[in-house]
Parts: C-alpha cells; structure tokens; sequence
C-alpha cells in the first residue's frame, strides 16, 4: 500500500519508508512504494527502497530517491537530486530528466536545478538552465551546457565541462581536466595536477591551477596569444583577456605566440608558428614546436628544444641543455658555455649521430669563429666556440 507523506515546515526531514536517524522524527511506513508531498519550505526528503515518487513543491529542496526507479519533481525553487548514497556510479541527465545506473536507474526528473553525484564515477549532465552538478568521489564526467552553471568535480581525476554562458569549475582534488566553453568563466583546478583549456570565445575567463603542477591549454587556438605568467594575463584576439594564477605549464597553439615564464613555470611549449619563449628564474623547459622560434632561458638551469624550424636558442645563467632531434632545421646556438660542465648539447634524439667519435668525424666543422654541427641539411652554430674546446662531455648521445 502506498504511503503518503507531508511535511510540516521548512528545512525538515521528511521521510518514507524505515529510514531511520537519531535526533528527527522516522515515518515507518513498510517496504512499499511512497508518495512524499513536501512543503513550501525547503525539505529534505528520502524515499529509499521501492518506486518512489518525490516532490518538493516550494522551496530549494534536496531529494534522495535511493534505489528503485522514482520520480522526483522539486517544484518551486532551486532542487537538487542526491545521489550520494549511491551503491555505483549514476549517469543523470536534466536535458531529458533520465537517470542510469546505481541508485538513478530507471528514475526520472522533471524541475531538479542541481545534483549530488555518488563516489564512484558519474556522469552529471545540465540542462538550458543555471545547475550545480557536484560529482563527489569518483572519476566524474560533469558538463553544465547552457545556463550560468557550477560544476564541482570533487574528488577524483574528473572532466569538467562548462558549455555555454558564465561558468564556474572547480576540479577538487585529483587529476582533472575544466573546460569552460564559450562565456566568461571561473576555472579553479584546486588541488591535483590540472589541464585547464582555453576557448576562443574572446570572453574574459578568470583561470587558477590550485595546487599542483598545472596546464593552461591553448593549443586550439590557431592566432597569436601572448601569456605573460609574470603579469598573470594571456591575451590575443581569439581569447580576449584571461586572467592566470597558478600556472606551471603553458601549452600555445599554431599562431606566433609569446610566452613568458615567472619563477615557478616548468615548461612553456610553442606549438605551430614563430614562438617568442621567455624562461624565468627557475628551471624551465621551453619547446619552440614547428616554426622558426627564439628561445631564451634566462636564470635557473634550463632545457631549451627548438624543434622543427630554424630556431634560436639562448640559455643565459646557469647551466643548460640544448636539446635536438631529426630535423632540426637550421639552428643557433648563442652562448654556448664549453667551458661550463653541466652545460650540455643532446643529440640522443639525432639518429644519424651515434657518438662524439661520429660527430667529430663526419658531422663537426669549423666556420669563422663558430662549430657548426651538420646533419644533412640541418645545422646547428655554436656561436663564438672554437672545435678544440669541444670534447665528449659537452655532448649527449
């Protein structure tokens, strides 16, 4: 027989069947399918097992329908569908008001504005409408489409999607990756080592990596950026203002970027087009890409990587390594320190040069006052060094 439940008042509990918790009233109604009615107010309303039908009418109401295929219908205000109890991962979709799987199975949802995800993983889909999706444990999917939605990944690598309009992503702890879309957004990775995207909206996004090593993703962006983690801006007419905390790692697109590192930046990549990278006082990584790219490391011990192209390569203060692979280009190196131990040049990536014995035979030539290095049509100029002051440990193969 069905039960039928009211509640009396905001923020109450209002229970079915058997479910028991000290401190508030229980309604032992029996094992069978409930009908709970709530109030004007805000309530929290359990159906638990069976098919239940839930609605909370007024008021921001939070409903847990538990296992069986239930309705919930939150009326009025702003209503969240929990799924927190969940015995695995639940797939809810409010664009259809279906949900999948564990406690969501064969559920349907009609005026839910937010939902709470199991700790396992789930995947939380908006509507047109502003959503707080909040994943919980697990390696979630979570995309808010359109409306201005919040999206918490919680804990758990989790793919955070904001879609369309003025988004707000937090990734929580682990390994995630956030997406605003198009508008201007707030991405927060928190903790974990994050990869942030950046749109091409031309909208101002606010991004933060949080703790741990963080990628800020530009590399669909196909015209110039310039990102400057000194300043904290990224700017470009693709991506209009971003505003940047946080961030180790910077990954451009195929325009002629300008990037420029602060203290704490462990790699700047390039990508397409001719690159500007500009290290800064730590020990960076700067990878020029495909196109004729100037790097220069400035302070701290640096591993510089022109790629493909006809690239410029400038260390500056401590000891650093000049990195090449096939096809090079026609490079320059500007200040090579042969004098300097820890300052090296790898060509273990170089097929055709096995050893310092190979490249000083068959591959090392003296040009004015530069070596040059040859490798079929590429070249590598060691500006201002001298073939004699040259030995195997300058080199690595």
């Amino acid at each position: 027989m069905d039960n039928t439940v009211v509640g009396v008042g905001g923020n109450v509990f209002v229970f079915a069947s058997g479910y028991n918790n000290s401190g508030v009233s229980v309604f032992g109604f029996g094992a069978g399918p409930d009908n709970l009615q709530g109030t004007a107010d805000a309530d929290t309303m359990f159906g638990l097992a069976a098919n239940d039908v839930l609605n909370g009418f007024g008021g921001n109401d939070v409903l847990v329908g538990g296992s069986g295929a239930d309705r919930l219908n939150g009326g009025g205000g702003f209503d969240t569908a929990s799924y927190q109890g969940s015995n695995a991962g639940v797939v809810v979709n409010l664009g259809n008001g279906t949900g999948r799987f564990g406690h969501a199975a064969g559920d349907t949802l009609a005026s839910i504005e937010g939902v709470l995800g199991s700790n396992f993983a789930d995947t939380l889909l908006g509507n047109s409408g502003a959503n707080t999706l909040n994943g919980g444990g697990g390696n979630d999917v979570v995309r808010g489409y359109a409306g201005n939605d919040r999206l918490f990944g919680g804990a758990g690598n989790d793919q955070l999607d904001g879609g369309f309009n003025a988004d707000t992503l937090r990734g929580g702890a682990g390994n995630d990756t956030l997406a605003g879309g198009a508008g201007g957004d707030f991405l927060d990775g928190e903790a974990g080592n994050d990869t942030i995207t950046g749109d091409a909206d031309g909208a101002r996004d606010i991004i933060g990596g949080g703790a741990g090593v963080d990628t800020l993703d530009y590399s669909a962006i196909t015209s110039a950026i310039n990102v400057n983690l000194v300043a904290g801006f990224a700017t470009g007419a693709a991506i209009g203002t971003d505003r940047l905390f946080g961030i180790e790692r910077v990954l451009a697109g195929s325009g002629s970027d300008r990037l420029t590192a602060n203290d704490f930046t462990i790699l700047l990549g390039g990508g397409g087009g001719n690159d500007i990278l500009v290290g800064g006082a730590g020990n960076n990584s700067l990878w020029g890409g495909t196109g004729n790219d100037n790097l220069r490391g400035f302070a701290g011990s640096d591993v510089l990587i022109g790629g493909a192209g006809n690239d410029r390569l400038q260390g500056d203060a401590d000891s650093d390594i000049f990195a090449f692979g096939n096809g090079f280009g026609r490079d320059i190196i500007a200040d090579f320190e042969a004098t300097n131990p820890a300052e090296k040049i790898d060509l273990s990536a170089v097929t055709a040069i096995t050893s310092f014995a190979d490249l000083a035979a068959n591959h090392l030539t003296q040009v004015g006052a530069n070596a040059v290095i040859t490798d079929g049509f590429n070249t590598i100029t060691l500006n201002n060094v001298a073939i004699a002051a040259l030995d195997a440990s300058d080199f690595i193969f």
